[in-house]
């Protein structure tokens, strides 16, 4: 690769004008041997490709505009026992995209007095207290990266996935996963303090002692169209801090399922919870511990599998089709809302991989939307179900035949599950033989017993969730008794 130097060279072979050369690239370890070697070699704007490794380095840089990239992705940089692999200080502006960043005494990637640094495609692991850190004025850039395993390094240190903390210090979070480890009370997923400011978008905070925590007067977090799971608080507001919860107008929201306390607002702050947000039961959705704070409430969300038909219908009854097997999904509300409730990506199966099953996943197509107390129709075979019911083009149907392995609910015992991410179970239901092993969150206690063939199985309540039997009941929807004439989605055809 030309280096800066032989850029000048060929300018003034060919008798140009001089000007300042363009940005140019240099690779490691072809320019050079270490990327410490590359940083010193490189001015400002310019590309350093790194390849090969691991490289053990921790570097401070605090005057240029670089961006360093690993070439494939997954080149591991190691801080070799120093504080960080790279710190981006005073006027640096660093990118770093496609590393594993690993072995700093503190954290993975900081900065720091008005530094900004952005993270992009990394995974950030193995670290002493925590994945990044920003502070004094720094800006903090996250894209779609893994943050993992960076256990504490003493019992008396927290530990964080991100910690960001003095005014001024700014931070963008989207498409990240932050995993934490629940050692004592310091394992926070992202931590904000003392006047800083953070958005989250998309991401997901995964077995945390407070997934997203805010401190201090001045401090501003917004969490939106996240994944909180498995955390001892997923929102948490300490001392004055400030946390929007979603927002207005946002197409879906925040999931939160298998904490246990959703949102804690402590000493003065205030969590203001936008619509879209959707909890395992409306019922106990704002599971809220607060101590001279508020959470202001706005409609809670949660989505239910609703109705379920097992055994096919048969030439027992006026227009046999050959598969009236269905899974019908229902969005509930605990006040009326205008709100949408984005589904897309959410998936439908009975005992899949992720469960340590082998059987099929439908997975709902990107996009996908549905508003309160409106349904959404799964069918074996959507054309012959169609012989059977008149069903309303405006409710979203599939066909979840085409997935492989393929849906099939056995009419001797099976299970329908519903999970917003292959991290968990948001909904379960267990018929017959079923012999799968959920939570006891998602399902506790015998079997719903066998239905009758052309009949299906109905949710008693519709925002009852006991997650046992007692919801559950079998009533026919055609032929003798027509107890469900009129449902959401579909209607019974005469």
């Amino acid at each position: 690769m030309i280096s800066r130097a032989g850029a000048f060279a060929l300018i003034l072979a060919a008798g140009l004008c001089l000007t300042v050369p363009g940005a140019v690239t240099i690779t490691v370890p072809g320019d050079a041997a270490t990327i410490t070697a590359a940083v010193a070699m490189a001015g400002s704007g310019d590309l350093i490709l790194v390849s090969g490794g691991p490289y053990a380095e921790s570097i401070t840089e605090s005057v240029k505009t670089l961006t360093i990239e690993a070439s494939p992705e997954g080149v591991v940089w190691d801080a070799g026992g120093g504080v960080m692999p790279l710190r981006s200080d005073t006027f640096a502006d660093v990118t770093l995209r496609g590393f594993t960043l690993q072995g700093g005494t503190e954290v993975g990637a900081g900065t720091y007095l008005g530094g900004s640094l952005t993270v992009e495609n990394c995974t950030i692991q193995n670290n002493g207290r925590g994945g990044g850190n920003a502070t004094s004025g720094a800006t903090l850039t996250l894209r779609n990266c893994l943050i993992r395993d960076n256990p504490p390094g003493g019992t008396s240190l927290s530990h964080n996935g991100v910690r960001m903390d003095n005014g001024g210090t700014t931070g963008v979070f989207e498409d990240c996963v932050i995993i934490s480890d629940k050692v004592g009370t310091k394992a926070d997923g992202m931590l904000i303090l003392s006047g800083s400011q953070a958005t989250v978008t998309n991401c997901v905070f995964l077995d945390s002692s407070r997934g997203f925590s805010c401190g201090n007067s001045g401090t501003q977090g917004t969490v939106r169209d996240s994944l909180f799971f498995n955390c001892d608080t997923a929102i948490y507001a300490d001392r004055s801090a400030n946390i929007n919860a979603g927002s207005a107008g946002d197409v879906g929201g925040n999931v939160l399922f298998d904490d246990n306390t959703n949102f804690y607002s402590n000493s003065g702050a205030n969590i203001f919870i936008a619509e879209g947000n959707i909890y395992p039961h409306i019922d106990n959705a704002y599971l809220t511990a607060r101590v001279s704070g508020s959470v202001d409430y706005t409609p809670a969300f949660q989505v239910q599998i609703d109705r379920v038909a097992v055994n096919p219908f048969t030439a027992a009854f006026t227009n046999p089709i050959p598969d009236g097997q269905f899974i019908e999904l229902r969005a509930l509300s605990t006040e009326p809302s205008t709100d949408a409730i984005d589904l897309g990506g959410w998936m439908v199966s009975d005992d899949p991989a992720f469960d340590g099953g082998d059987e099929g996943v439908f997975t709902i197509p990107p996009g996908t939307s549905i508003m309160a107390d409106e349904s959404l129709l799964l069918a074996a075979d959507l054309a012959a179900l169609g012989t059977l019911f008149d069903i309303e083009p405006a409710a979203p149907q599939f066909d979840y035949s085409t997935v492989s392995p393929e849906i099939s609910l056995d009419p001797t015992g099976d299970e329908v599950l519903l999970s917003p991410s292959s991290l968990g179970i948001m909904d379960a239901f267990l018929y017959g033989a079923s012999v799968d092993t959920v939570p006891s969150s998602n399902w506790a206690g015998t079997r719903t017993a066998l239905s009758y063939e052309g009949s299906v199985y109905a949710r008693d309540n519709l925002g009852t969730d006991t997650d046992t039997t007692s919801d559950w009941s079998d009533v026919f929807v055609y032929g003798r008794v027509a107890t469900l004439t009129s449902v959401q989605g579909w209607e019974l055809y005469r």
